[in-house]
């Protein structure tokens, strides 16, 4: 049986060949029957419809149609199984050619086709009003039961209601000077997502060591002071305290009965740590889904090589394909540009703002003051979003011990003409 054949074989309707562009198939994913399908690509593009058996058989008389009991998504499935393979067959034997050279080249080689595999071979989603009633009333109840709030929360009540929670296939992207904290609200959301809805967490830092950051995790899980965690300057009674919520965590995770999170770091000097080096971490410990936080997006090298603002772009696709394919939310954060001097963000003032912004579903920024600093506070601004408003609230920022809640009710909607040019 030839997979290409039979695929165009169940081509027959014009609803046919939508299901498979749907899919994602292109002439790319061809290789003895290209020119047919590209055929069939030109002809829809110009008539809107499929050509009919006896165009093809007479465009291509060695063309030999299948016929067979499979139906059309089988063949869908297969054809990626085989785009796949040619992929890894023409590309591996590179790998192992350079292994012995420069493992590391290898390594980045090898990461870089399986992010290719991850991005090409790829499906969307579908809604048809022929099908699926009950489950958007289902879901219409879910959502009413919560308040509109369906996606994982934040533990800020003000952002939740804005943006009904963070959901799967989605890229959030934080953004804020350096020493703004944001490292830390990274941890709290991290935290507060594991916490609330018990679900694996993949947490990537580049900004610091995984060590770093788990301590400002305990911090924030215990209530305690984190120099006192840090310095182990813990009294008999939060040391009691500390010691014991963290040997209830690895037995819970290791029973099962809470969800794992890891913390993964990599090296700044590591030019291979691209996003596809991370695509193994997320198939080891995402595959069923749960979340994953970049710390340091604008770190990340591109695997194609860019820099400046090419690399960030390629970034932030990346993450952003990582996010759709895997099914899961991606929260990353990213720097302020360092010639901005003001203490309340703009979008254009991200670095490379204006080149990321169409892949993002929702822009934060952190804004802090003198007096913000005296007083533990810090300001959120929602910058843009996909859907729903804009507009900024109030957080503590208190250490003795983390506090990073919501810190009032009152809010302040900003709804100037300079957000709207915020479109994606």
């Amino acid at each position: 049986m030839n997979i290409e054949a039979s695929l165009i074989s169940k081509i027959k309707t014009k609803e046919d060949f939508l299901k498979v562009l749907d899919e994602r198939i292109t002439e790319e994913f061809f290789e003895e029957y290209k020119d047919v399908f590209s055929t069939i690509s030109v002809h829809y593009r110009k008539y809107k419809t499929v050509p009919e058996r006896e165009t093809l058989e007479k465009a291509f008389p060695n063309f030999e149609f299948q016929e067979n009991g499979e139906p059309l998504e089988f063949f869908i499935d297969k054809i990626k199984e085989q785009y796949k393979r040619k992929l890894y067959v023409s590309k591996l034997p590179k790998v192992a050619e350079l292994l012995p050279k420069d493992v590391n080249e290898a390594e980045k080689l090898l990461q870089g086709i399986l992010l290719e595999s991850k991005s090409k071979v790829k499906t969307g989603s579908l809604l048809d009003s022929r099908t699926g009633a009950d489950t958007r009333i289902q879901l219409y109840e879910q959502r009413a039961a919560t308040l509109g709030i369906d996606g994982y929360t934040t533990s800020w009540p003000y952002l939740d209601n804005l943006t009904c929670g963070f959901h799967p296939g989605e890229l959030i992207i934080l953004m804020g000077k350096p020493k703004t904290a944001k490292s830390w609200l990274l941890t709290w959301m991290f935290h507060n997502a594991w916490i609330e809805h018990n679900v694996p967490v993949l947490f990537i830092t580049k900004e610091m060591s995984p060590l770093a950051i788990q301590w400002r995790f305990d911090a924030i899980d215990c209530r305690l002071p984190y120099e006192s965690i840090r310095h182990g300057l813990l009294t008999e009674q939060q040391k009691n305290k500390y010691f014991a919520r963290i040997k209830e965590i690895e037995e819970k995770t290791k029973s099962g009965e809470l969800a794992p999170y890891v913390i993964k770091g990599f090296e700044l000097t590591d030019g291979s740590a691209g996003v596809s080096s991370i695509i193994p971490h997320v198939e080891r410990y995402l595959g069923n889904g749960g979340l994953l936080f970049v710390d340091g997006m604008y770190l990340i090298p591109d695997d194609r090589g860019d820099t400046e603002w090419r690399g960030i772009v390629n970034v932030a696709t990346d993450l952003k394909i990582l996010a759709q394919t895997y099914n899961i939310p991606v929260i990353a954060t990213t720097q302020q540009s360092l010639e901005d001097k003001s203490d309340v963000p703009r979008l254009e003032n991200a670095a490379y703002g204006k080149y990321i912004v169409q892949y993002a579903d929702l822009i934060l920024g952190i804004g802090r003051t003198d007096i913000d600093r005296e007083t533990n506070r810090a300001t959120i601004y929602i910058l843009g979003q996909r859907e729903g408003d804009v507009g900024n609230f109030v957080i503590n920022t208190q250490f003795d011990p983390v506090d990073f809640s919501q810190a009032t009710e009152k809010f302040v909607i900003d709804d100037t003409e300079d957000e709207e040019e915020f479109n994606i």
